[in-house]
């Protein structure tokens, strides 16, 4: 669950409810639950344990490595007149997710180069 809400210094579980998005459909939180917030920009991840929140700042980080490209090639190669390519499954947005940039499309129009 990704939620934008205001956060609170002693926010304990039963409290969230009152933040809960007008829109939110999921299930109560649980213990064991990671809650991240997204906040002036900036992620931070929650674990829900009996007691309130703990920070788990790498959860956020598992999230980041996982979206390595070099682990996600697919051995295809593509020629442009800017250079050879190597191709991956991932998609632009998990490309930028991942903290690369968009360059430039090919000629096709079939892919997206993306710069770190």
């Amino acid at each position: 669950m990704t939620q934008s809400a205001p956060r609170y210094g002693n926010l304990k579980r039963r409290d969230i409810s009152q933040y809960r998005p007008a829109d939110f459909t999921g299930h109560s939180l649980s213990v064991s639950d990671v809650v991240v917030l997204h906040q002036n920009g900036q992620d931070t991840a929650h674990y829900v344990d009996r007691f309130g929140f703990k920070d788990v700042p790498e959860f956020l980080q598992e999230q980041q490595q996982a979206l390595a490209p070099d682990d996600h090639l697919t051995g295809e190669k593509i020629e442009t007149p800017r250079g050879s390519f190597h191709v991956t499954d991932m998609g632009r947005e998990q490309m930028e997710a991942a903290g690369y940039g968009f360059h430039h499309n090919s000629d096709d129009g079939k892919y997206a180069v993306m710069d770190p």
